[in-house]
């Protein structure tokens, strides 16, 4: 494994970040949103329907997944195969949502035998009911979005994410308000908006039914999205499993504990996945001959910022968790979760960078190898670690999760076109983000250890911007 030579990054790099910027502002309205959003929900649902609201948006966001059997992937590489790419996309987009509504069927007429299998205290509800029909939009939205990002409509894109995310959670609340204030009100009205989202996710890039029936079409598209179905169910139960271990184990209340603290430490994750969002197609769309040399030097630049991403995180958790949570839900110990996930944003930058490299090379079929491993491993070890170790034995897990997926992937990488990378800037981003989150958990949560805390997100945040200013000048490479 050799190093990237030291130049100036290619012109990629920044319309990567300049593009990724569309989404991850988009994603930043979101969750300013929802930091107004969450309060009111932590105020509004007793904690144990707090829980079956988050095993129900757990639901939803596996069965998606499943339900869609791997199609949204198919269309990112569909879309750029030369004269037929638009119209097959257009048509793939129609069929994955066709499949979502008969899986859909099937689920809800076993509900009662399936959700015994998964909870503990949480039978087949309401919320449970709507999490499953509601695998249906969500559905018709990943693949009307894989569309719209390949085809760099990321206005469109935009909307569709603002309505089936802000909109629905808000539908949800409203409706939780208006209602008995229960998990069932706020999933009826989570369910309505998201269904809105999906008709436009169909929509918007433009319906073509024309080749629907293509049999050829639907082959060759089952035969790439189908290996994701393991690899896209493993990564859900990487991020959400967890909560199902801690629900087991320790009770609803500790899932609502862990569901906030969790949402402030992946939100480095959540951006990463905004960003990426325009780097699939700028790493899909580049000449042969330039498109591993433009990997390299984007993922370098990610890695940067990711850096200072964690280390903020970290070092803002008490700020964050209080602004989302009320005092009851005992702020001060979810402090270390939030550094303890924050930093798996680093090994998720590099996943991603792999799996560019894994998909575009249509090796899908190592998905449905290395990332359900890595889902066991990381139920396995929430297993061993939550019963001593508690919330922060499940965060630990999941950055050892994530770890291991960047490894396992990295090797396949490594064995398809090698693992030449900007070494050292990769360090640099890896040293910064472990230091913060060393900070953010040591740091105490007293008056003092807040103005320190403060006066180290201020330079952190000044780092980040003055990188970010380099990478969109070219000059980060040289640095």
């Amino acid at each position: 494994m050799s190093e990237i030579p030291e130049q100036e990054a290619p012109p990629e790099v920044g319309f990567l970040l300049r593009r990724g910027s569309i989404y991850t502002v988009a994603s930043v309205i979101q969750l300013s949103a929802f930091v107004l959003v969450l309060p009111a929900i932590t105020r509004i649902l007793p904690a144990s329907d707090f829980g079956e609201m988050t095993a129900a948006l757990v639901v939803v966001q596996i069965l998606a997944y499943v339900a869609s059997l791997g199609l949204p992937y198919a269309i990112t590489l569909e879309f750029f195969v030369p004269d037929r790419g638009h119209r097959d996309a257009r048509a793939l987009v129609l069929i994955s949502t066709a499949f979502a509504v008969v899986i859909a069927a099937v689920l809800d007429v076993t509900g009662d035998r399936w959700v015994g299998l998964l909870f503990d205290q949480i039978s087949y509800s309401t919320a449970i009911r709507c999490a499953v029909w509601a695998t249906v939009p969500f559905a018709a939205v990943l693949a009307g979005q894989s569309l719209l990002r390949s085809a760099d409509q990321a206005a469109r894109f935009v909307a569709v994410a603002m309505v089936a995310t802000l909109g629905a959670q808000g539908a949800g609340l409203l409706a939780a308000v208006l209602g008995d204030r229960t998990a069932g009100s706020f999933m009826v009205g989570y369910l309505a908006v998201l269904s809105v989202a999906g008709v436009l996710a169909i929509v918007l890039p433009g319906i073509d039914s024309s080749h629907v029936r293509d049999l050829p079409l639907l082959r060759r598209a089952l035969h790439l999205g189908l290996p994701t179905v393991p690899h896209a169910l493993a990564m859900y139960l990487l991020v959400a499993g967890d909560r199902i271990i801690i629900e087991h184990r320790l009770g609803s209340v500790e899932v609502a504990r862990y569901q906030v603290a969790y949402l402030v430490g992946a939100l480095g994750i959540t951006l990463a996945g905004s960003v990426n969002n325009a780097w699939s197609p700028v790493v899909y769309g580049a000449v042969d001959e330039r498109r591993w040399m433009v990997l390299a030097h984007t993922e370098a630049a990610l890695t940067r910022l990711a850096g200072f991403v964690a280390a903020g995180l970290s070092v803002a958790a008490p700020f964050l968790l209080a602004l989302l949570a009320p005092a009851s839900y005992d702020r001060a110990d979810l402090v270390p979760v939030v550094a303890v996930v924050a930093l798996t944003v680093l090994p998720y930058v590099d996943y991603l960078a792999h799996g560019h490299v894994i998909f575009f090379e249509r090796r899908a079929w190592l998905f449905a190898l290395i990332t359900p491993a890595v889902a066991g491993l990381n139920l396995v070890l929430n297993i061993l670690l939550v019963d001593r170790f508690e919330l922060i034995g499940s965060a630990t897990a999941t950055l050892v999760s994530y770890l291991a997926l960047a490894a396992g992937t990295l090797v396949a990488r490594h064995r398809m076109i090698g693992a030449d990378r900007s070494w050292g800037t990769l360090g640099m981003g890896w040293s910064i983000g472990i230091a913060g989150a060393l900070a953010g958990t040591l740091m105490p949560v007293s008056a003092t250890g807040l103005a320190v805390r403060g006066g180290l997100l201020v330079v952190l945040v000044a780092g980040g911007l003055y990188v970010l200013r380099d990478i969109l000048g070219g000059r980060w490479m040289s640095a």
